[in-house]
């Protein structure tokens, strides 16, 4: 897992990380509700746009970090096609007694991987509750996102082909 970037929120949530599961990245570009934009590469087999609008923020409480995303939005792009999602679900990170960090997803975020970061690489758009691990906050992923539920998991990369 590498870094959470921006897109999606967890931003993606949404932005750019180099990350195995990211969500969204901690600070986007610009001023807050600003639009931009970002190419994601590696992600999918192809190069995807992503041009978000909307605000993000993290709140640090003791040992876990919460982000929140109201209003953002999504397009991506890539092949002649578009994409748009709602992106403003929470982000949930709590250290654990063995120093990896607990990632926990609701509501309605985008999550990538990296190719050769992960055994699963790619863009999803989840609605629901999803869990993931990491060493360290953007770190290398210890457990990956869980695909199979509970909730809506819709691969992007497939959809943008």
């Amino acid at each position: 897992m590498k870094k959470l970037l921006v897109l999606i929120t967890t931003m993606l949530g949404l932005i750019i990380g180099a990350s195995p599961v990211a969500a969204a990245p901690a600070q986007p570009p610009g001023k807050p509700g600003e639009l931009f934009t970002v190419t994601f590469n590696g992600v999918c087999t192809f190069p995807v746009e992503a041009t978000v609008s909307g605000k993000f923020k993290d709140v640090l409480l003791d040992n876990k970090t919460i982000s929140v995303a109201p209003g953002q939005k999504v397009t991506l792009s890539a092949n002649g096609k578009t994409l748009d999602y709602v992106i403003t679900g929470v982000r949930r990170e709590v250290q654990l007694a063995n120093g990896d960090y607990l990632s926990t997803v609701t509501g309605q975020n985008l999550l990538f991987n990296y190719i050769g970061a992960s055994q699963k690489a790619g863009f999803w758009f989840v609605v629901g509750t999803f869990h993931y691990t990491l060493t360290e906050p953007n770190g290398a992923e210890v457990e990956p996102f869980n695909a199979d539920g509970p909730g809506q998991v819709t691969d992007v990369c497939y959809l943008l082909k």
